[in-house]
Formats: C-alpha cells, structure tokens, sequence
C-alpha cells in the first residue's frame, strides 16, 4: 500500500505540480475526506470579552418573519466582531441560534458558551417601520447593564444595527477608533425591498442544502439589481457560489462566479471580512493562489477575529502547508467561540487525521456525534480514524452506522475507503460504486473516490479519478 502511494505523489508531482500534488496526496493519505473548507475560529478568545448576541424574537405578527429577525441577530454579530478585534470576542451565530425558542436561563447560557455578556432583544415589522428593542445583561450577577428601543423606517435598519453596536462598547468601556466611530454613524439608507431579499438570502443560505444554496443566490441577485451598490449582498452571492462547490456543484460551475462576486464586492467596500474570506476561498481552491490565499485571510482575520469563515479558510490554508500545529490552534479556537453547534467540527476533523494525531481524531469525531447524532459524516470519518487505528470492528460498526444514516456521496465513498483499510472489499466496492452512480444526478468528487481505488490496490483506476478531479478543479 504504501509503495502505491509513493508511485501517486510521484505521478502528480508530474502532472500537478509539486503544490497541487502536496494537497491531494494529504488527502490520500487520509483516506477520504477532501481538502475543503475546514474549521471557523475567532483570533485568540483569550482574554477578550466575551460575549453572545442571542436570537432576537420576532413579536411581529407573521411568524414567517423569523428571517428577519434571524437576518437582524446575524448582522448584529458580524459588526460587533468588527469593532473591537483584539478586546471583543463574539460567539459564532451558529452556537447563538442554538437558544432559539429556548428558554434556558441567562447563568447557563453564561456557561455553557463561556461568555460574560448576553446581548438579547426583540423586533416587530410592520408597515415599513421597524421596532427593535435590546438589552445588554451581565452574566456574573445577571443584571441588566441597559436596555433600549429603536424605531425606524425599514430604510433606516442599519443605524439601529450601529446605535445597538455603539451601545455595547460604551458600556463595556471600550473606546472606539475615530474611522470606526464615523462608520457606525454614516449609516446609508437601504432598499426596503433590497433588504428583504438580502436576509431572506441569509435564511436560505444557512440552510447549506443544495435547494437553499440555490434560492441564496437567486435572493442575492435580486438584491443586486434593486441595489447595485450592495457590498454585503456581492459579498453574500459570492459565499453562496462557492459554499456549494464540490458538494453539490462543480467547481468549475460556480467558483469562477464566485470570485468575480467577492472582487465587486471588495471595489465596494474593501473593509468586508466576508468578502475577503470569499476571494481567499477562491484563490486557495480553484486558482491554486497559495500567496493569495494566506494575504485574503490575514486581511480578513484583522478585520473580524470573530468571523468563524475566515479562520476556516486560514487553518485550511495552513494545513495545506503541512502547518498543523498552528491549523488546530485555530481549530481549538474555533471550538471555542462556537462550542454547542456542530457545524465547524466536521470541517476541522481531518486536520487531527493528516496531523498523526489519530487518538485526538477519534475523541473529536465522538464530540461530533454528541452535538448531532444523525451525521453521516461524522461516523463515516470515525469509521475511517478507526481503521487507520487498527481498530477494524469498530470501523465496521461505525461504517454501517455512516450508511444508515446519510447515503451521500462524500459518506457513501469515505466509509468506502475506510471498509477497504478494514479489509472489507467487497462492501467497500459496493458502497463506492453506489457514490459514483450519483454522479449522473449531482456532482461528485473524485478525489474521495481516488483514495478508496488506492486502499483497494486498484492504481490505475485511482490515477483516471485523479485525471478527472484535476479537470473538473476539484478541492
């Protein structure tokens, strides 16, 4: 096995070059799981304030409406996490809409996300007026250290966004910068209709299925035509391009589109954290951008520590280098600005695999399992960290778990490839060509397949996946 290995990095080193053949060979190595987007932390919580915005209630009278409160929450916490980076640390919006509809007390809450502050509200919509009123409580002691109420016209909801940012620092005592002090106050007017269609882009994108990626964009664009100058909408469309990549798409399909979203965006306004992890994505996945790729990130990781996608695309541009130690420094803090949600630990998993850290790979995938029970993935990759283990039993188990549960084509072709190291090739083929079939209905990567052709001796066809994963661009 490991001369067949050797003969592959020597092959794509000719083919790929030496960067691209680093990558893939990381990924056979591994057994299955794609170099993509990996683990979202923010820069050093240590020592920050910390602090959670929960989800604001919707009190209008359609509970469909939800999406604005959701989208209101959201954009809450992206400009908190801008304005004080090296003081301020803000809990991921994933963990944070964990509690809604919860009615968990606020010294739970404290504890469970390790925060000192809790900002929660609420917001009622109607006739183009927007109501929303925000409280800033104290964990320690849980009193109230202010509570106010807004109300605008719905072309108007950005400076509510800013009066409630303002509000905190001052009461947490933090001064802020003349540029950020202007930013907050110069607030434009928005599109009403613009508006509405960008947070109902967010709702459907944080849904991360193929029919909510696709509904994102259409939602993007239309936010673009009625509002042409739109930073966050451009930046958005082009976070909705390539959260689709490999998974559901192409690469070659949506990533090019993607980066011409994120430089518009950018032209805008280059102070966008999202847009710059989107160019960053862009140039580490698809152009192969090392340099690029690291300058994105940094510059979005000054802007907004708190942004779990732009330490997902650092501890991704870091592993790829080989970096591990400093990938899973991020991937530590990723876990602790969004520690009750699942969403960055399937990302992050691989890092502990490629890093030889096996045993640390098995208690992750297991934490995994205990945020969300029903993920596929999570013990497909256990089924993999089990048989690179020697622990072939429980690989199997965990594998028919993975299968049971989820019938994808990265589960389907991982848990292959971790079947193949338990010695079990026949179901390893099954399950392997059962993900290649779904080919004619989605895209499929085929470097997952690559890995599983390797683990059961089968070269040549590992090197025809490999061609085609290089002429579809896969990540």
């Amino acid at each position: 096995m490991d001369d067949a290995l050797n003969k592959l990095a020597a092959y794509l080193t000719d083919r790929l070059g030496a960067m691209i053949a680093l990558a893939a060979t990381l990924v056979l190595a591994a057994g299955g799981y794609w170099l993509r987007r990996l683990v979202s932390s923010p820069s050093g919580s240590q020592g920050k304030i910390m602090i959670v915005v929960l989800p604001f209630e919707n009190l209008s009278d359609n509970p469909q409406e939800d999406y604005f409160a959701d989208g209101l929450t959201e954009e809450t916490i992206a400009q908190l996490g801008e304005l004080q980076p090296s003081r301020l640390g803000v809990i991921a919006r994933t963990s944070s809409m964990k509690y809604k509809h919860t009615h968990e007390t606020v010294d739970l809450i404290g504890r469970q996300l390790n925060v000192s502050y809790v900002l929660e509200g609420s917001i009622r919509l109607a006739d183009q007026r927007v109501r929303v009123t925000a409280q800033l409580i104290q964990v320690s002691d849980q009193t109230h250290l202010w509570a106010e109420s807004y109300e605008r016209p719905l072309s108007r909801i950005l400076s509510i966004e800013s009066e409630v940012a303002q509000r905190v620092t001052r009461s947490l005592a933090m001064e802020l910068l003349p540029s950020q002090r202007a930013g907050l106050t110069n607030t434009r007017e928005v599109n009403p209709e613009a508006y509405e269609a960008y947070l109902l882009g967010r709702y459907e994108l944080r849904k991360q299925s193929r029919e909510g990626i696709e509904k994102a964009i259409e939602y993007f664009q239309q936010t673009i035509r009625k509002d042409p100058r739109d930073a966050r909408a451009q930046a958005a469309l082009s976070e909705a391009y390539w959260a689709g990549s490999t998974y559901y798409v192409a690469p070659l399909d949506v990533m090019p589109k993607a980066k011409v979203a994120a430089l518009r965006s950018l032209e805008l306004d280059d102070n966008l954290a999202d847009a710059h992890v989107s160019l960053g994505n862009v140039l580490l996945f698809f152009d192969w951008d090392w340099p690029g790729s690291e300058r994105e990130f940094r510059r979005a990781l000054a802007l907004n520590p708190s942004l779990p996608d732009a330490h997902i695309g650092y501890a991704d541009y870091l592993a790829t280098l080989g970096k591990f130690d400093e990938s899973i420094s991020h991937i530590r803090q990723a876990y602790a600005l969004d520690p009750v949600s699942p969403s960055v630990r399937p990302e992050a998993l691989w890092i502990y695999l490629f890093s030889g850290r096996t045993q640390d790979f098995i208690e992750q995938c297991k934490k995994l399992i205990e945020l969300e029970p029903k993920s596929g993935i999570a013990y497909a990759l256990l089924a993999e960290a089990y048989a690179q283990a020697g622990r072939l039993n429980d690989a199997i188990d965990a594998g028919n778990h993975a299968t049971s549960l989820a019938n994808t084509p990265v589960v389907l072709i991982t848990t292959a490839a971790a079947l193949a190291r338990a010695a079990r090739p026949e179901e390893a083929r099954r399950l392997l060509n059962a993900g290649l079939e779904q080919a004619t209905q989605r895209y499929v990567c085929r470097f997952n397949a690559a890995a599983t052709y390797v683990q059961l001796g089968e070269t040549e066809r590992a090197f025809e996946s490999l061609d085609a994963a290089f002429l579809q661009r896969s990540d």
